[in-house]
């Protein structure tokens, strides 16, 4: 039987798709044994795990590990008159978390702790969730760019060539935060399309030429900033959309710009470039107001 508190869930990786978990991981199982008559007043006496058989517990998708030794061994085992057996340690633990990014930054994504036995086949130790409370939380150490929608805990059975072994596992329930996009890609390039849209209004050349290469040039280097920092997959995710919708709004802008100066530059074609210009102060902001409102039913919907 086992019960797990969770102390402290952080790193959350979407780039190489892992997260770290400091746990309290406690087993229980019955040693007949170990059975005794004690009489003093504790139910129960403390013994060195050391000295006793324990299961070969391992965490199947594990990718680092380590036991707590400040300032001794974090591990302790019970051990009571009947012969049952309580064994708790404190581990840290780097676990492998597959992602599908497609929906990033509204994604919500699904971390799990397997464990099972590493030698011992299901008929020979066989893994349960403790009934009442199998997982525990600490909800004060919980990451900040993720909210943890829910846990479960669950049976599960692990198959290999050497049999079949019992294990369990833990599910995390995890919706990106995405705030930060907000303030870093969805403000930024919007503020920008908007500086693209009143150069429709801007009759004087050269400030409005600067004007759009300022802020296509922006866009550029935020978008290629922004990138680094984030996963990198084989298939677009939805804020490349976004960035990719975007920059293509203010480039749109800067091929009107050169449509009307070669307009203007013919005869008698200087109302045909302003028609150009007042369209485009109309059609600019629909456009993009209509493509905002598709995306963001697209995150809802994510």
């Amino acid at each position: 039987m086992v019960n797990l508190y969770l102390r402290d869930l952080r790193n959350i990786n979407s780039r190489d798709q892992s997260f770290e978990a400091q746990i309290t991981f406690r087993q229980i199982w019955t040693e007949p044994r170990l059975s005794h008559k004690h009489d003093g007043n504790l139910p129960y006496q403390t013994v060195d795990p050391a000295l006793i058989w324990t299961p070969d517990t391992f965490f199947s998708n594990e990718l680092q590990g380590h036991k707590h030794l400040m300032t001794r061994n974090n591990a302790m085992a019970r051990v009571k008159r009947n012969g049952e057996i309580l064994l708790s340690e404190r581990l840290t633990l780097k676990l492998s978390c597959p992602m599908y990014l497609t929906a990033f930054p509204f994604d919500t994504q699904v971390c799990s702790i397997y464990i099972s036995s590493y030698g011992y086949i299901r008929s020979m130790v066989n893994y349960e969730w403790k009934e009442h409370q199998p997982i525990q939380m600490n909800k004060q150490r919980l990451p900040i760019d993720f909210e943890l929608k829910q846990y479960n805990a669950s049976l599960c059975t692990a198959r290999t060539n050497t049999g079949d072994y019992s294990c369990i596992k833990v599910e995390l329930f995890l919706h990106r935060r995405w705030n930060y996009y907000m303030h870093h890609a969805f403000i930024p390039l919007t503020m920008l399309n908007v500086l693209a849209w009143l150069t429709f209004w801007v009759r004087d050349t050269p400030m409005r030429i600067t004007m759009l290469m300022f802020a296509f040039s922006l866009a550029v280097y935020g978008i290629t900033t922004l990138n680094q920092g984030l996963p990198q997959t084989p298939y677009a995710k939805l804020i490349d959309y976004f960035t990719g919708v975007a920059l293509s709004f203010i480039f749109a802008a800067l091929i009107e710009f050169v449509v009307v100066k070669w307009q203007a530059a013919e005869e008698d074609k200087e109302d045909s470039a302003s028609k150009v210009d007042a369209a485009c102060r109309l059609l600019y902001p629909i456009a993009y107001a209509g493509f905002i409102a598709v995306y963001s039913f697209a995150a809802l919907l994510a």
